[in-house]
């Protein structure tokens, strides 16, 4: 049953250890150190106890009201003597050759917040003997000392780069904010747990929660805005690389590294640059001259009429030889006689007609 409740007390700070060594993803810290913070912030809850205890007596020697004594002991007291011991054990790597990351802050102050959680969590369930006591604690105090670790450590890492930088005010401001968040977080949880209210104790949960999930969001956001901080040695990720000489064999003369020689690339001709045909005006028909009306042809001459020739005058044929009067001849009708051979009638009598 004991290793149980050891276990009980010890898996949780294992696995938020394991979470945050998972996002420093640009060179492992070294596991000296590492174990080394996580001893100091255990050993930091034997003084935090003393310095609790001397503090309670001093409140309620300041003041009797109960309501008064429990908010100075729990808002004010408690967080600022584990947070400030735990601050004051991270301050030992601020010129570690090792803190060379911003998100270095953030692994270095989160293992010194479980080192002391863990401890505490394990005097805490030995003395009540109870698995209960185990499993509440692993799911809130644990993770709220992890919490305060991460808003810590970064504040912390970012006072780091802005000292190397040499902004001195920014500095000084990041180690404040590195302080102060957690004691709030701290405080506001341990008063709201010390109330024997339900609404409380449900609204503390609650903060709990809602903090824990903003850490993370911080520690994922650190880790992957991680930068290199000026002025520090060269990084461990990017190590030296010495070979040695063996002394049996004449060191073989240092070739220059080969260099690839260039791919041959057919240059294809190059072709002349398409040029556009130049568009042709429209085409324009020859303007017409405007019609005009053909001209009055010059008239002819008239020309006289023919001249036909002039008849002469008609000749009324010569009147033929009247006839003799009426009585020269015996019978009137009676014709003067033929000259057989066409001549002219002799006059004679005619014969009567008949």
């Amino acid at each position: 049953m004991l290793e149980i409740l050891i276990w009980a007390a010890i898996i949780p700070s294992i696995i938020l250890i394991y979470l945050v060594l998972k996002h420093d993803k640009v060179e492992s810290e070294p596991v000296g150190l590492l174990i080394k913070l996580f001893i100091l912030g255990a050993l930091t809850t034997l003084p935090a106890g003393l310095l609790e205890s001397f503090g309670e007596q001093g409140i309620m020697a300041i003041n009797r009201s109960s309501d008064m004594q429990t908010l100075l002991m729990f808002l004010i007291c408690v967080p600022l003597v584990e947070e400030g011991l735990k601050y004051l054990v991270l301050m030992t790597t601020w010129k570690n050759e090792a803190f060379n990351f911003t998100f270095d802050g953030v692994v270095y102050a989160v293992i010194v917040s479980l080192g002391f959680a863990t401890l505490e969590n394990m005097l805490y369930v030995l003395n009540y003997m109870s698995l209960q006591v185990a499993v509440m604690r692993g799911i809130l105090s644990v993770p709220l000392h992890c919490t305060c670790g991460i808003f810590m450590g970064y504040f912390y890492g970012m006072a780091r780069n802005h000292k190397a930088r040499g902004e001195q005010g920014r500095s000084v401001v990041d180690r404040v904010l590195a302080l102060l968040i957690p004691l709030l977080i701290h405080g506001i949880y341990d008063f709201a747990l010390s109330i024997e209210s339900d609404a409380v104790s449900v609204a503390g949960l609650g903060f709990t929660v809602v903090v824990f999930i903003l850490a993370v969001m911080q520690g994922r956001w650190s880790s992957r805005q991680d930068s290199y901080i000026a002025g520090t040695d060269v990084p461990m990720a990017q190590p030296v690389q010495y070979y040695p000489v063996q002394p049996q064999h004449q060191q073989a003369p240092v070739q220059p590294p080969y260099q690839a020689q260039p791919q041959y690339q057919y240059q294809y001709p190059q072709q002349p640059q398409y040029q556009q045909v130049p568009v042709q005006p429209p085409y324009q028909y020859p303007q017409q001259a405007p019609y005009q009306q053909a001209s009055a042809q010059p008239q002819q001459p008239v020309q006289p009429p023919y001249p036909y020739p002039q008849q002469t005058a008609y000749q009324q044929a010569p009147a033929q030889q009247q006839y003799p009067v009426q009585g020269q001849y015996p019978v009137q009708g009676q014709y003067p006689p033929q000259h057989p051979a066409g001549g002219s009638p002799e006059p004679g009598p005619q014969k009567p007609r008949g």
